[in-house]
């Protein structure tokens, strides 16, 4: 059982102010490493603001257009962006969002419509 299967009924929210961000359902991969160590690699997060502009840098699995995000709450910083990967076996991070697991606090998912579901989305 993958770690994503695992924790399949498991949302995330921002660690210093609990704005809920994802789902693990909205989760791509767990094995990619941030700044911080270990980091979620994310479709169609909610509350996520850019934070800077494109810049261009490599990583160890080669060079990458990204742009820094943060919590639209907080403003606290939460992982970059990917705009562009230049290598062929990792354009399926094109569009996807690195977040930094050290910044999240795991919440239970939702199973039911609340008169917060509209921070979710579906």
């Amino acid at each position: 059982m993958s770690d994503v299967q695992a924790q399949s009924d498991m949302a995330f929210a921002c660690g210093a102010c609990d704005t809920p961000l994802f789902q693990s359902k909205d989760i791509i991969t767990t094995i990619l490493s941030g700044a911080m160590g270990k980091s979620f690699l994310v479709r169609n997060p909610t509350n996520i603001g850019f934070s800077s502009g494109e810049k261009q840098i490599r990583l160890t699995t080669g060079m990458h257009v990204t742009r820094d995000i943060e919590c639209l709450t907080c403003r606290k910083p939460l992982g970059w962006y990917y705009v562009k990967a230049f290598e062929t076996d990792q354009k399926f991070k094109e569009g996807a969002y690195l977040i930094e697991k050290a910044l999240l606090v795991p919440v239970k998912a939702q199973t039911q419509p609340s008169v917060f579901s509209f921070l979710w989305k579906q």
